[in-house]
């Protein structure tokens, strides 16, 4: 998603890629690995931790450039101005949550984006995870306004901030997927089609038991299955 933001973006004038620098706890200009890796112009594919939307990665390396960071860190909020927005498309696993709240009441609108709350819904399988994702709605709530992907999307993040004793920001839904580049194509159901993906973080075999009606009694002749 970063990289279709930015490819969308890129080349306006007004439009700065910035990077959270979680070690000094601030944002840093982008340099050209960060540049690279947005464009895909990296030798090479990403691999390991580096694959991953996760805080575990940019916090070890965060701690590793902590000094030569230094001379990169952007002086927010005193050079936030009128007219500057802060678009936040991460999950907000991490500990930017304090500073974003710290940027309430200066002139920047903070927009923050929001996916889903699975590993909240079913902590017996995110383990781990539940506690992070837990973090970046709370995180949210300090923004201005959240764009949630689809109506259920903002339906959880409504329900969880009430349920971690939040006040909601206004949200606004905007059905993905969503292209960056081109008309926005209209959405239509396909009550004849014959094919059925399935994409969740769920056990394959409760997917499968859960599936084998759809395959037996509604015609269904493939079956696709991402479990990743």
């Amino acid at each position: 998603m970063q990289r279709g933001l930015h490819a969308w973006f890129h080349g306006r004038p007004d439009y700065q890629p910035v990077c959270w620098q979680s070690a000094r706890r601030g944002y840093r200009k982008i340099g050209s690995e960060d540049r690279e890796k947005l464009e895909l112009t990296l030798k090479g594919s990403l691999k390991g931790a580096g694959l991953y939307d996760s805080f575990a990665p940019g916090l070890i390396s965060d701690w590793l450039h902590f000094f030569r960071d230094a001379r990169d860190m952007l002086k927010w909020p005193r050079e936030l101005k009128s007219g500057d927005v802060l678009l936040v498309p991460d999950l907000l696993w991490d500990n930017r949550g304090g500073f974003l709240a710290d940027l309430r009441g200066t002139p920047a609108l903070r927009i923050g984006i929001f996916h889903d709350a699975i590993a909240l819904q079913r902590p017996e399988q995110s383990r781990l995870d539940r506690f992070f994702c837990a973090r970046g709605v709370r995180a949210l709530a300090s923004l201005d306004v959240v764009i949630c992907i689809s109506k259920e999307a903002e339906s959880d993040l409504h329900f969880f901030w009430k349920k971690f004793g939040l006040k909601p920001v206004p949200t606004q839904v905007v059905p993905w997927p969503v292209p960056f580049i081109g008309p926005r194509p209209v959405a239509q159901s396909n009550f004849s089609a014959k094919r059925l993906l399935y994409v969740a973080r769920l056990r394959r075999t409760r997917i499968i038991c859960a599936s084998s009606p759809l395959v037996k009694n509604c015609g269904v002749r493939d079956f696709l299955l991402n479990c990743g």
